[in-house]
């Protein structure tokens, strides 16, 4: 018995709408598990700033054996033997203000690694949801430091959360050398907060 073409169309769109069911409920349960994870690792972080005030002017630095790497939160490969190495286009460091009053200047000691193929990269630093700036980097200025002025109206509660963005992420980390190879990557060796004095946000 041949089967009406009707039924053909019918079955081929159910499949359709039952594919695309199972695309969309995946994507879902992806975005949710990444969120998850992210809201975790973040929270360790703040649970380690709350047991470690900050005292200002503060000077962190970030690599095997550092006791400040407890303040890194989701985002970062850890331990290496300098700096913390971008694991995500988005990573945060996550730290208990303890001086709301004033706004606060952050300075970060980064390296920004790019390709002949694309060899400009841009870096952008948010804190408690507010983009505060976004910087150019490439190899004229890949160890140029990056300086932000947190305004104390965004550190009026809770922990202060800090997300580092970079554009391009395409490393592939050689352990026997210990560097970023054939990719783009970014660095992050020390990070230092004091009470603002004028300072504007560096390019």
């Amino acid at each position: 018995m041949t089967v009406p073409i009707w039924r053909r169309w019918l079955l081929f769109a159910s499949l359709l709408a039952v594919g695309g069911a199972y695309v969309a409920v995946y994507a879902f349960f992806v975005v949710r598990s990444e969120n998850f994870i992210v809201a975790q690792d973040n929270r360790k972080a703040a649970e380690f700033g709350g047991q470690h005030p900050v005292v200002l002017p503060a000077s962190w630095t970030f690599g095997k054996g550092s006791p400040d790497d407890g303040r890194l939160g989701f985002g970062w490969r850890t331990p290496f033997p300098v700096g913390a190495w971008m694991a995500a286009n988005d990573a945060w460091i996550v730290w208990i203000p303890e001086q709301r009053d004033a706004d606060l200047i952050l300075t970060f000691d980064i390296a920004v690694f790019t390709t002949p193929a694309s060899p400009r990269n841009r870096v952008e630093v948010s804190v408690n949801g507010k983009v505060l700036g976004s910087w150019e980097r490439g190899m004229p200025n890949a160890n140029s430091t990056i300086e932000v002025r947190v305004p104390h109206l965004l550190l009026h509660e809770g922990a202060c959360s800090v997300r580092v963005h970079i554009d391009h992420l395409k490393a592939m980390y050689r352990s026997d050398v210990g560097v970023a190879r054939n990719g783009q990557e970014l660095v992050l060796t020390a990070m230092t907060i004091r009470t603002a004095d004028g300072a504007a946000n560096t390019p």
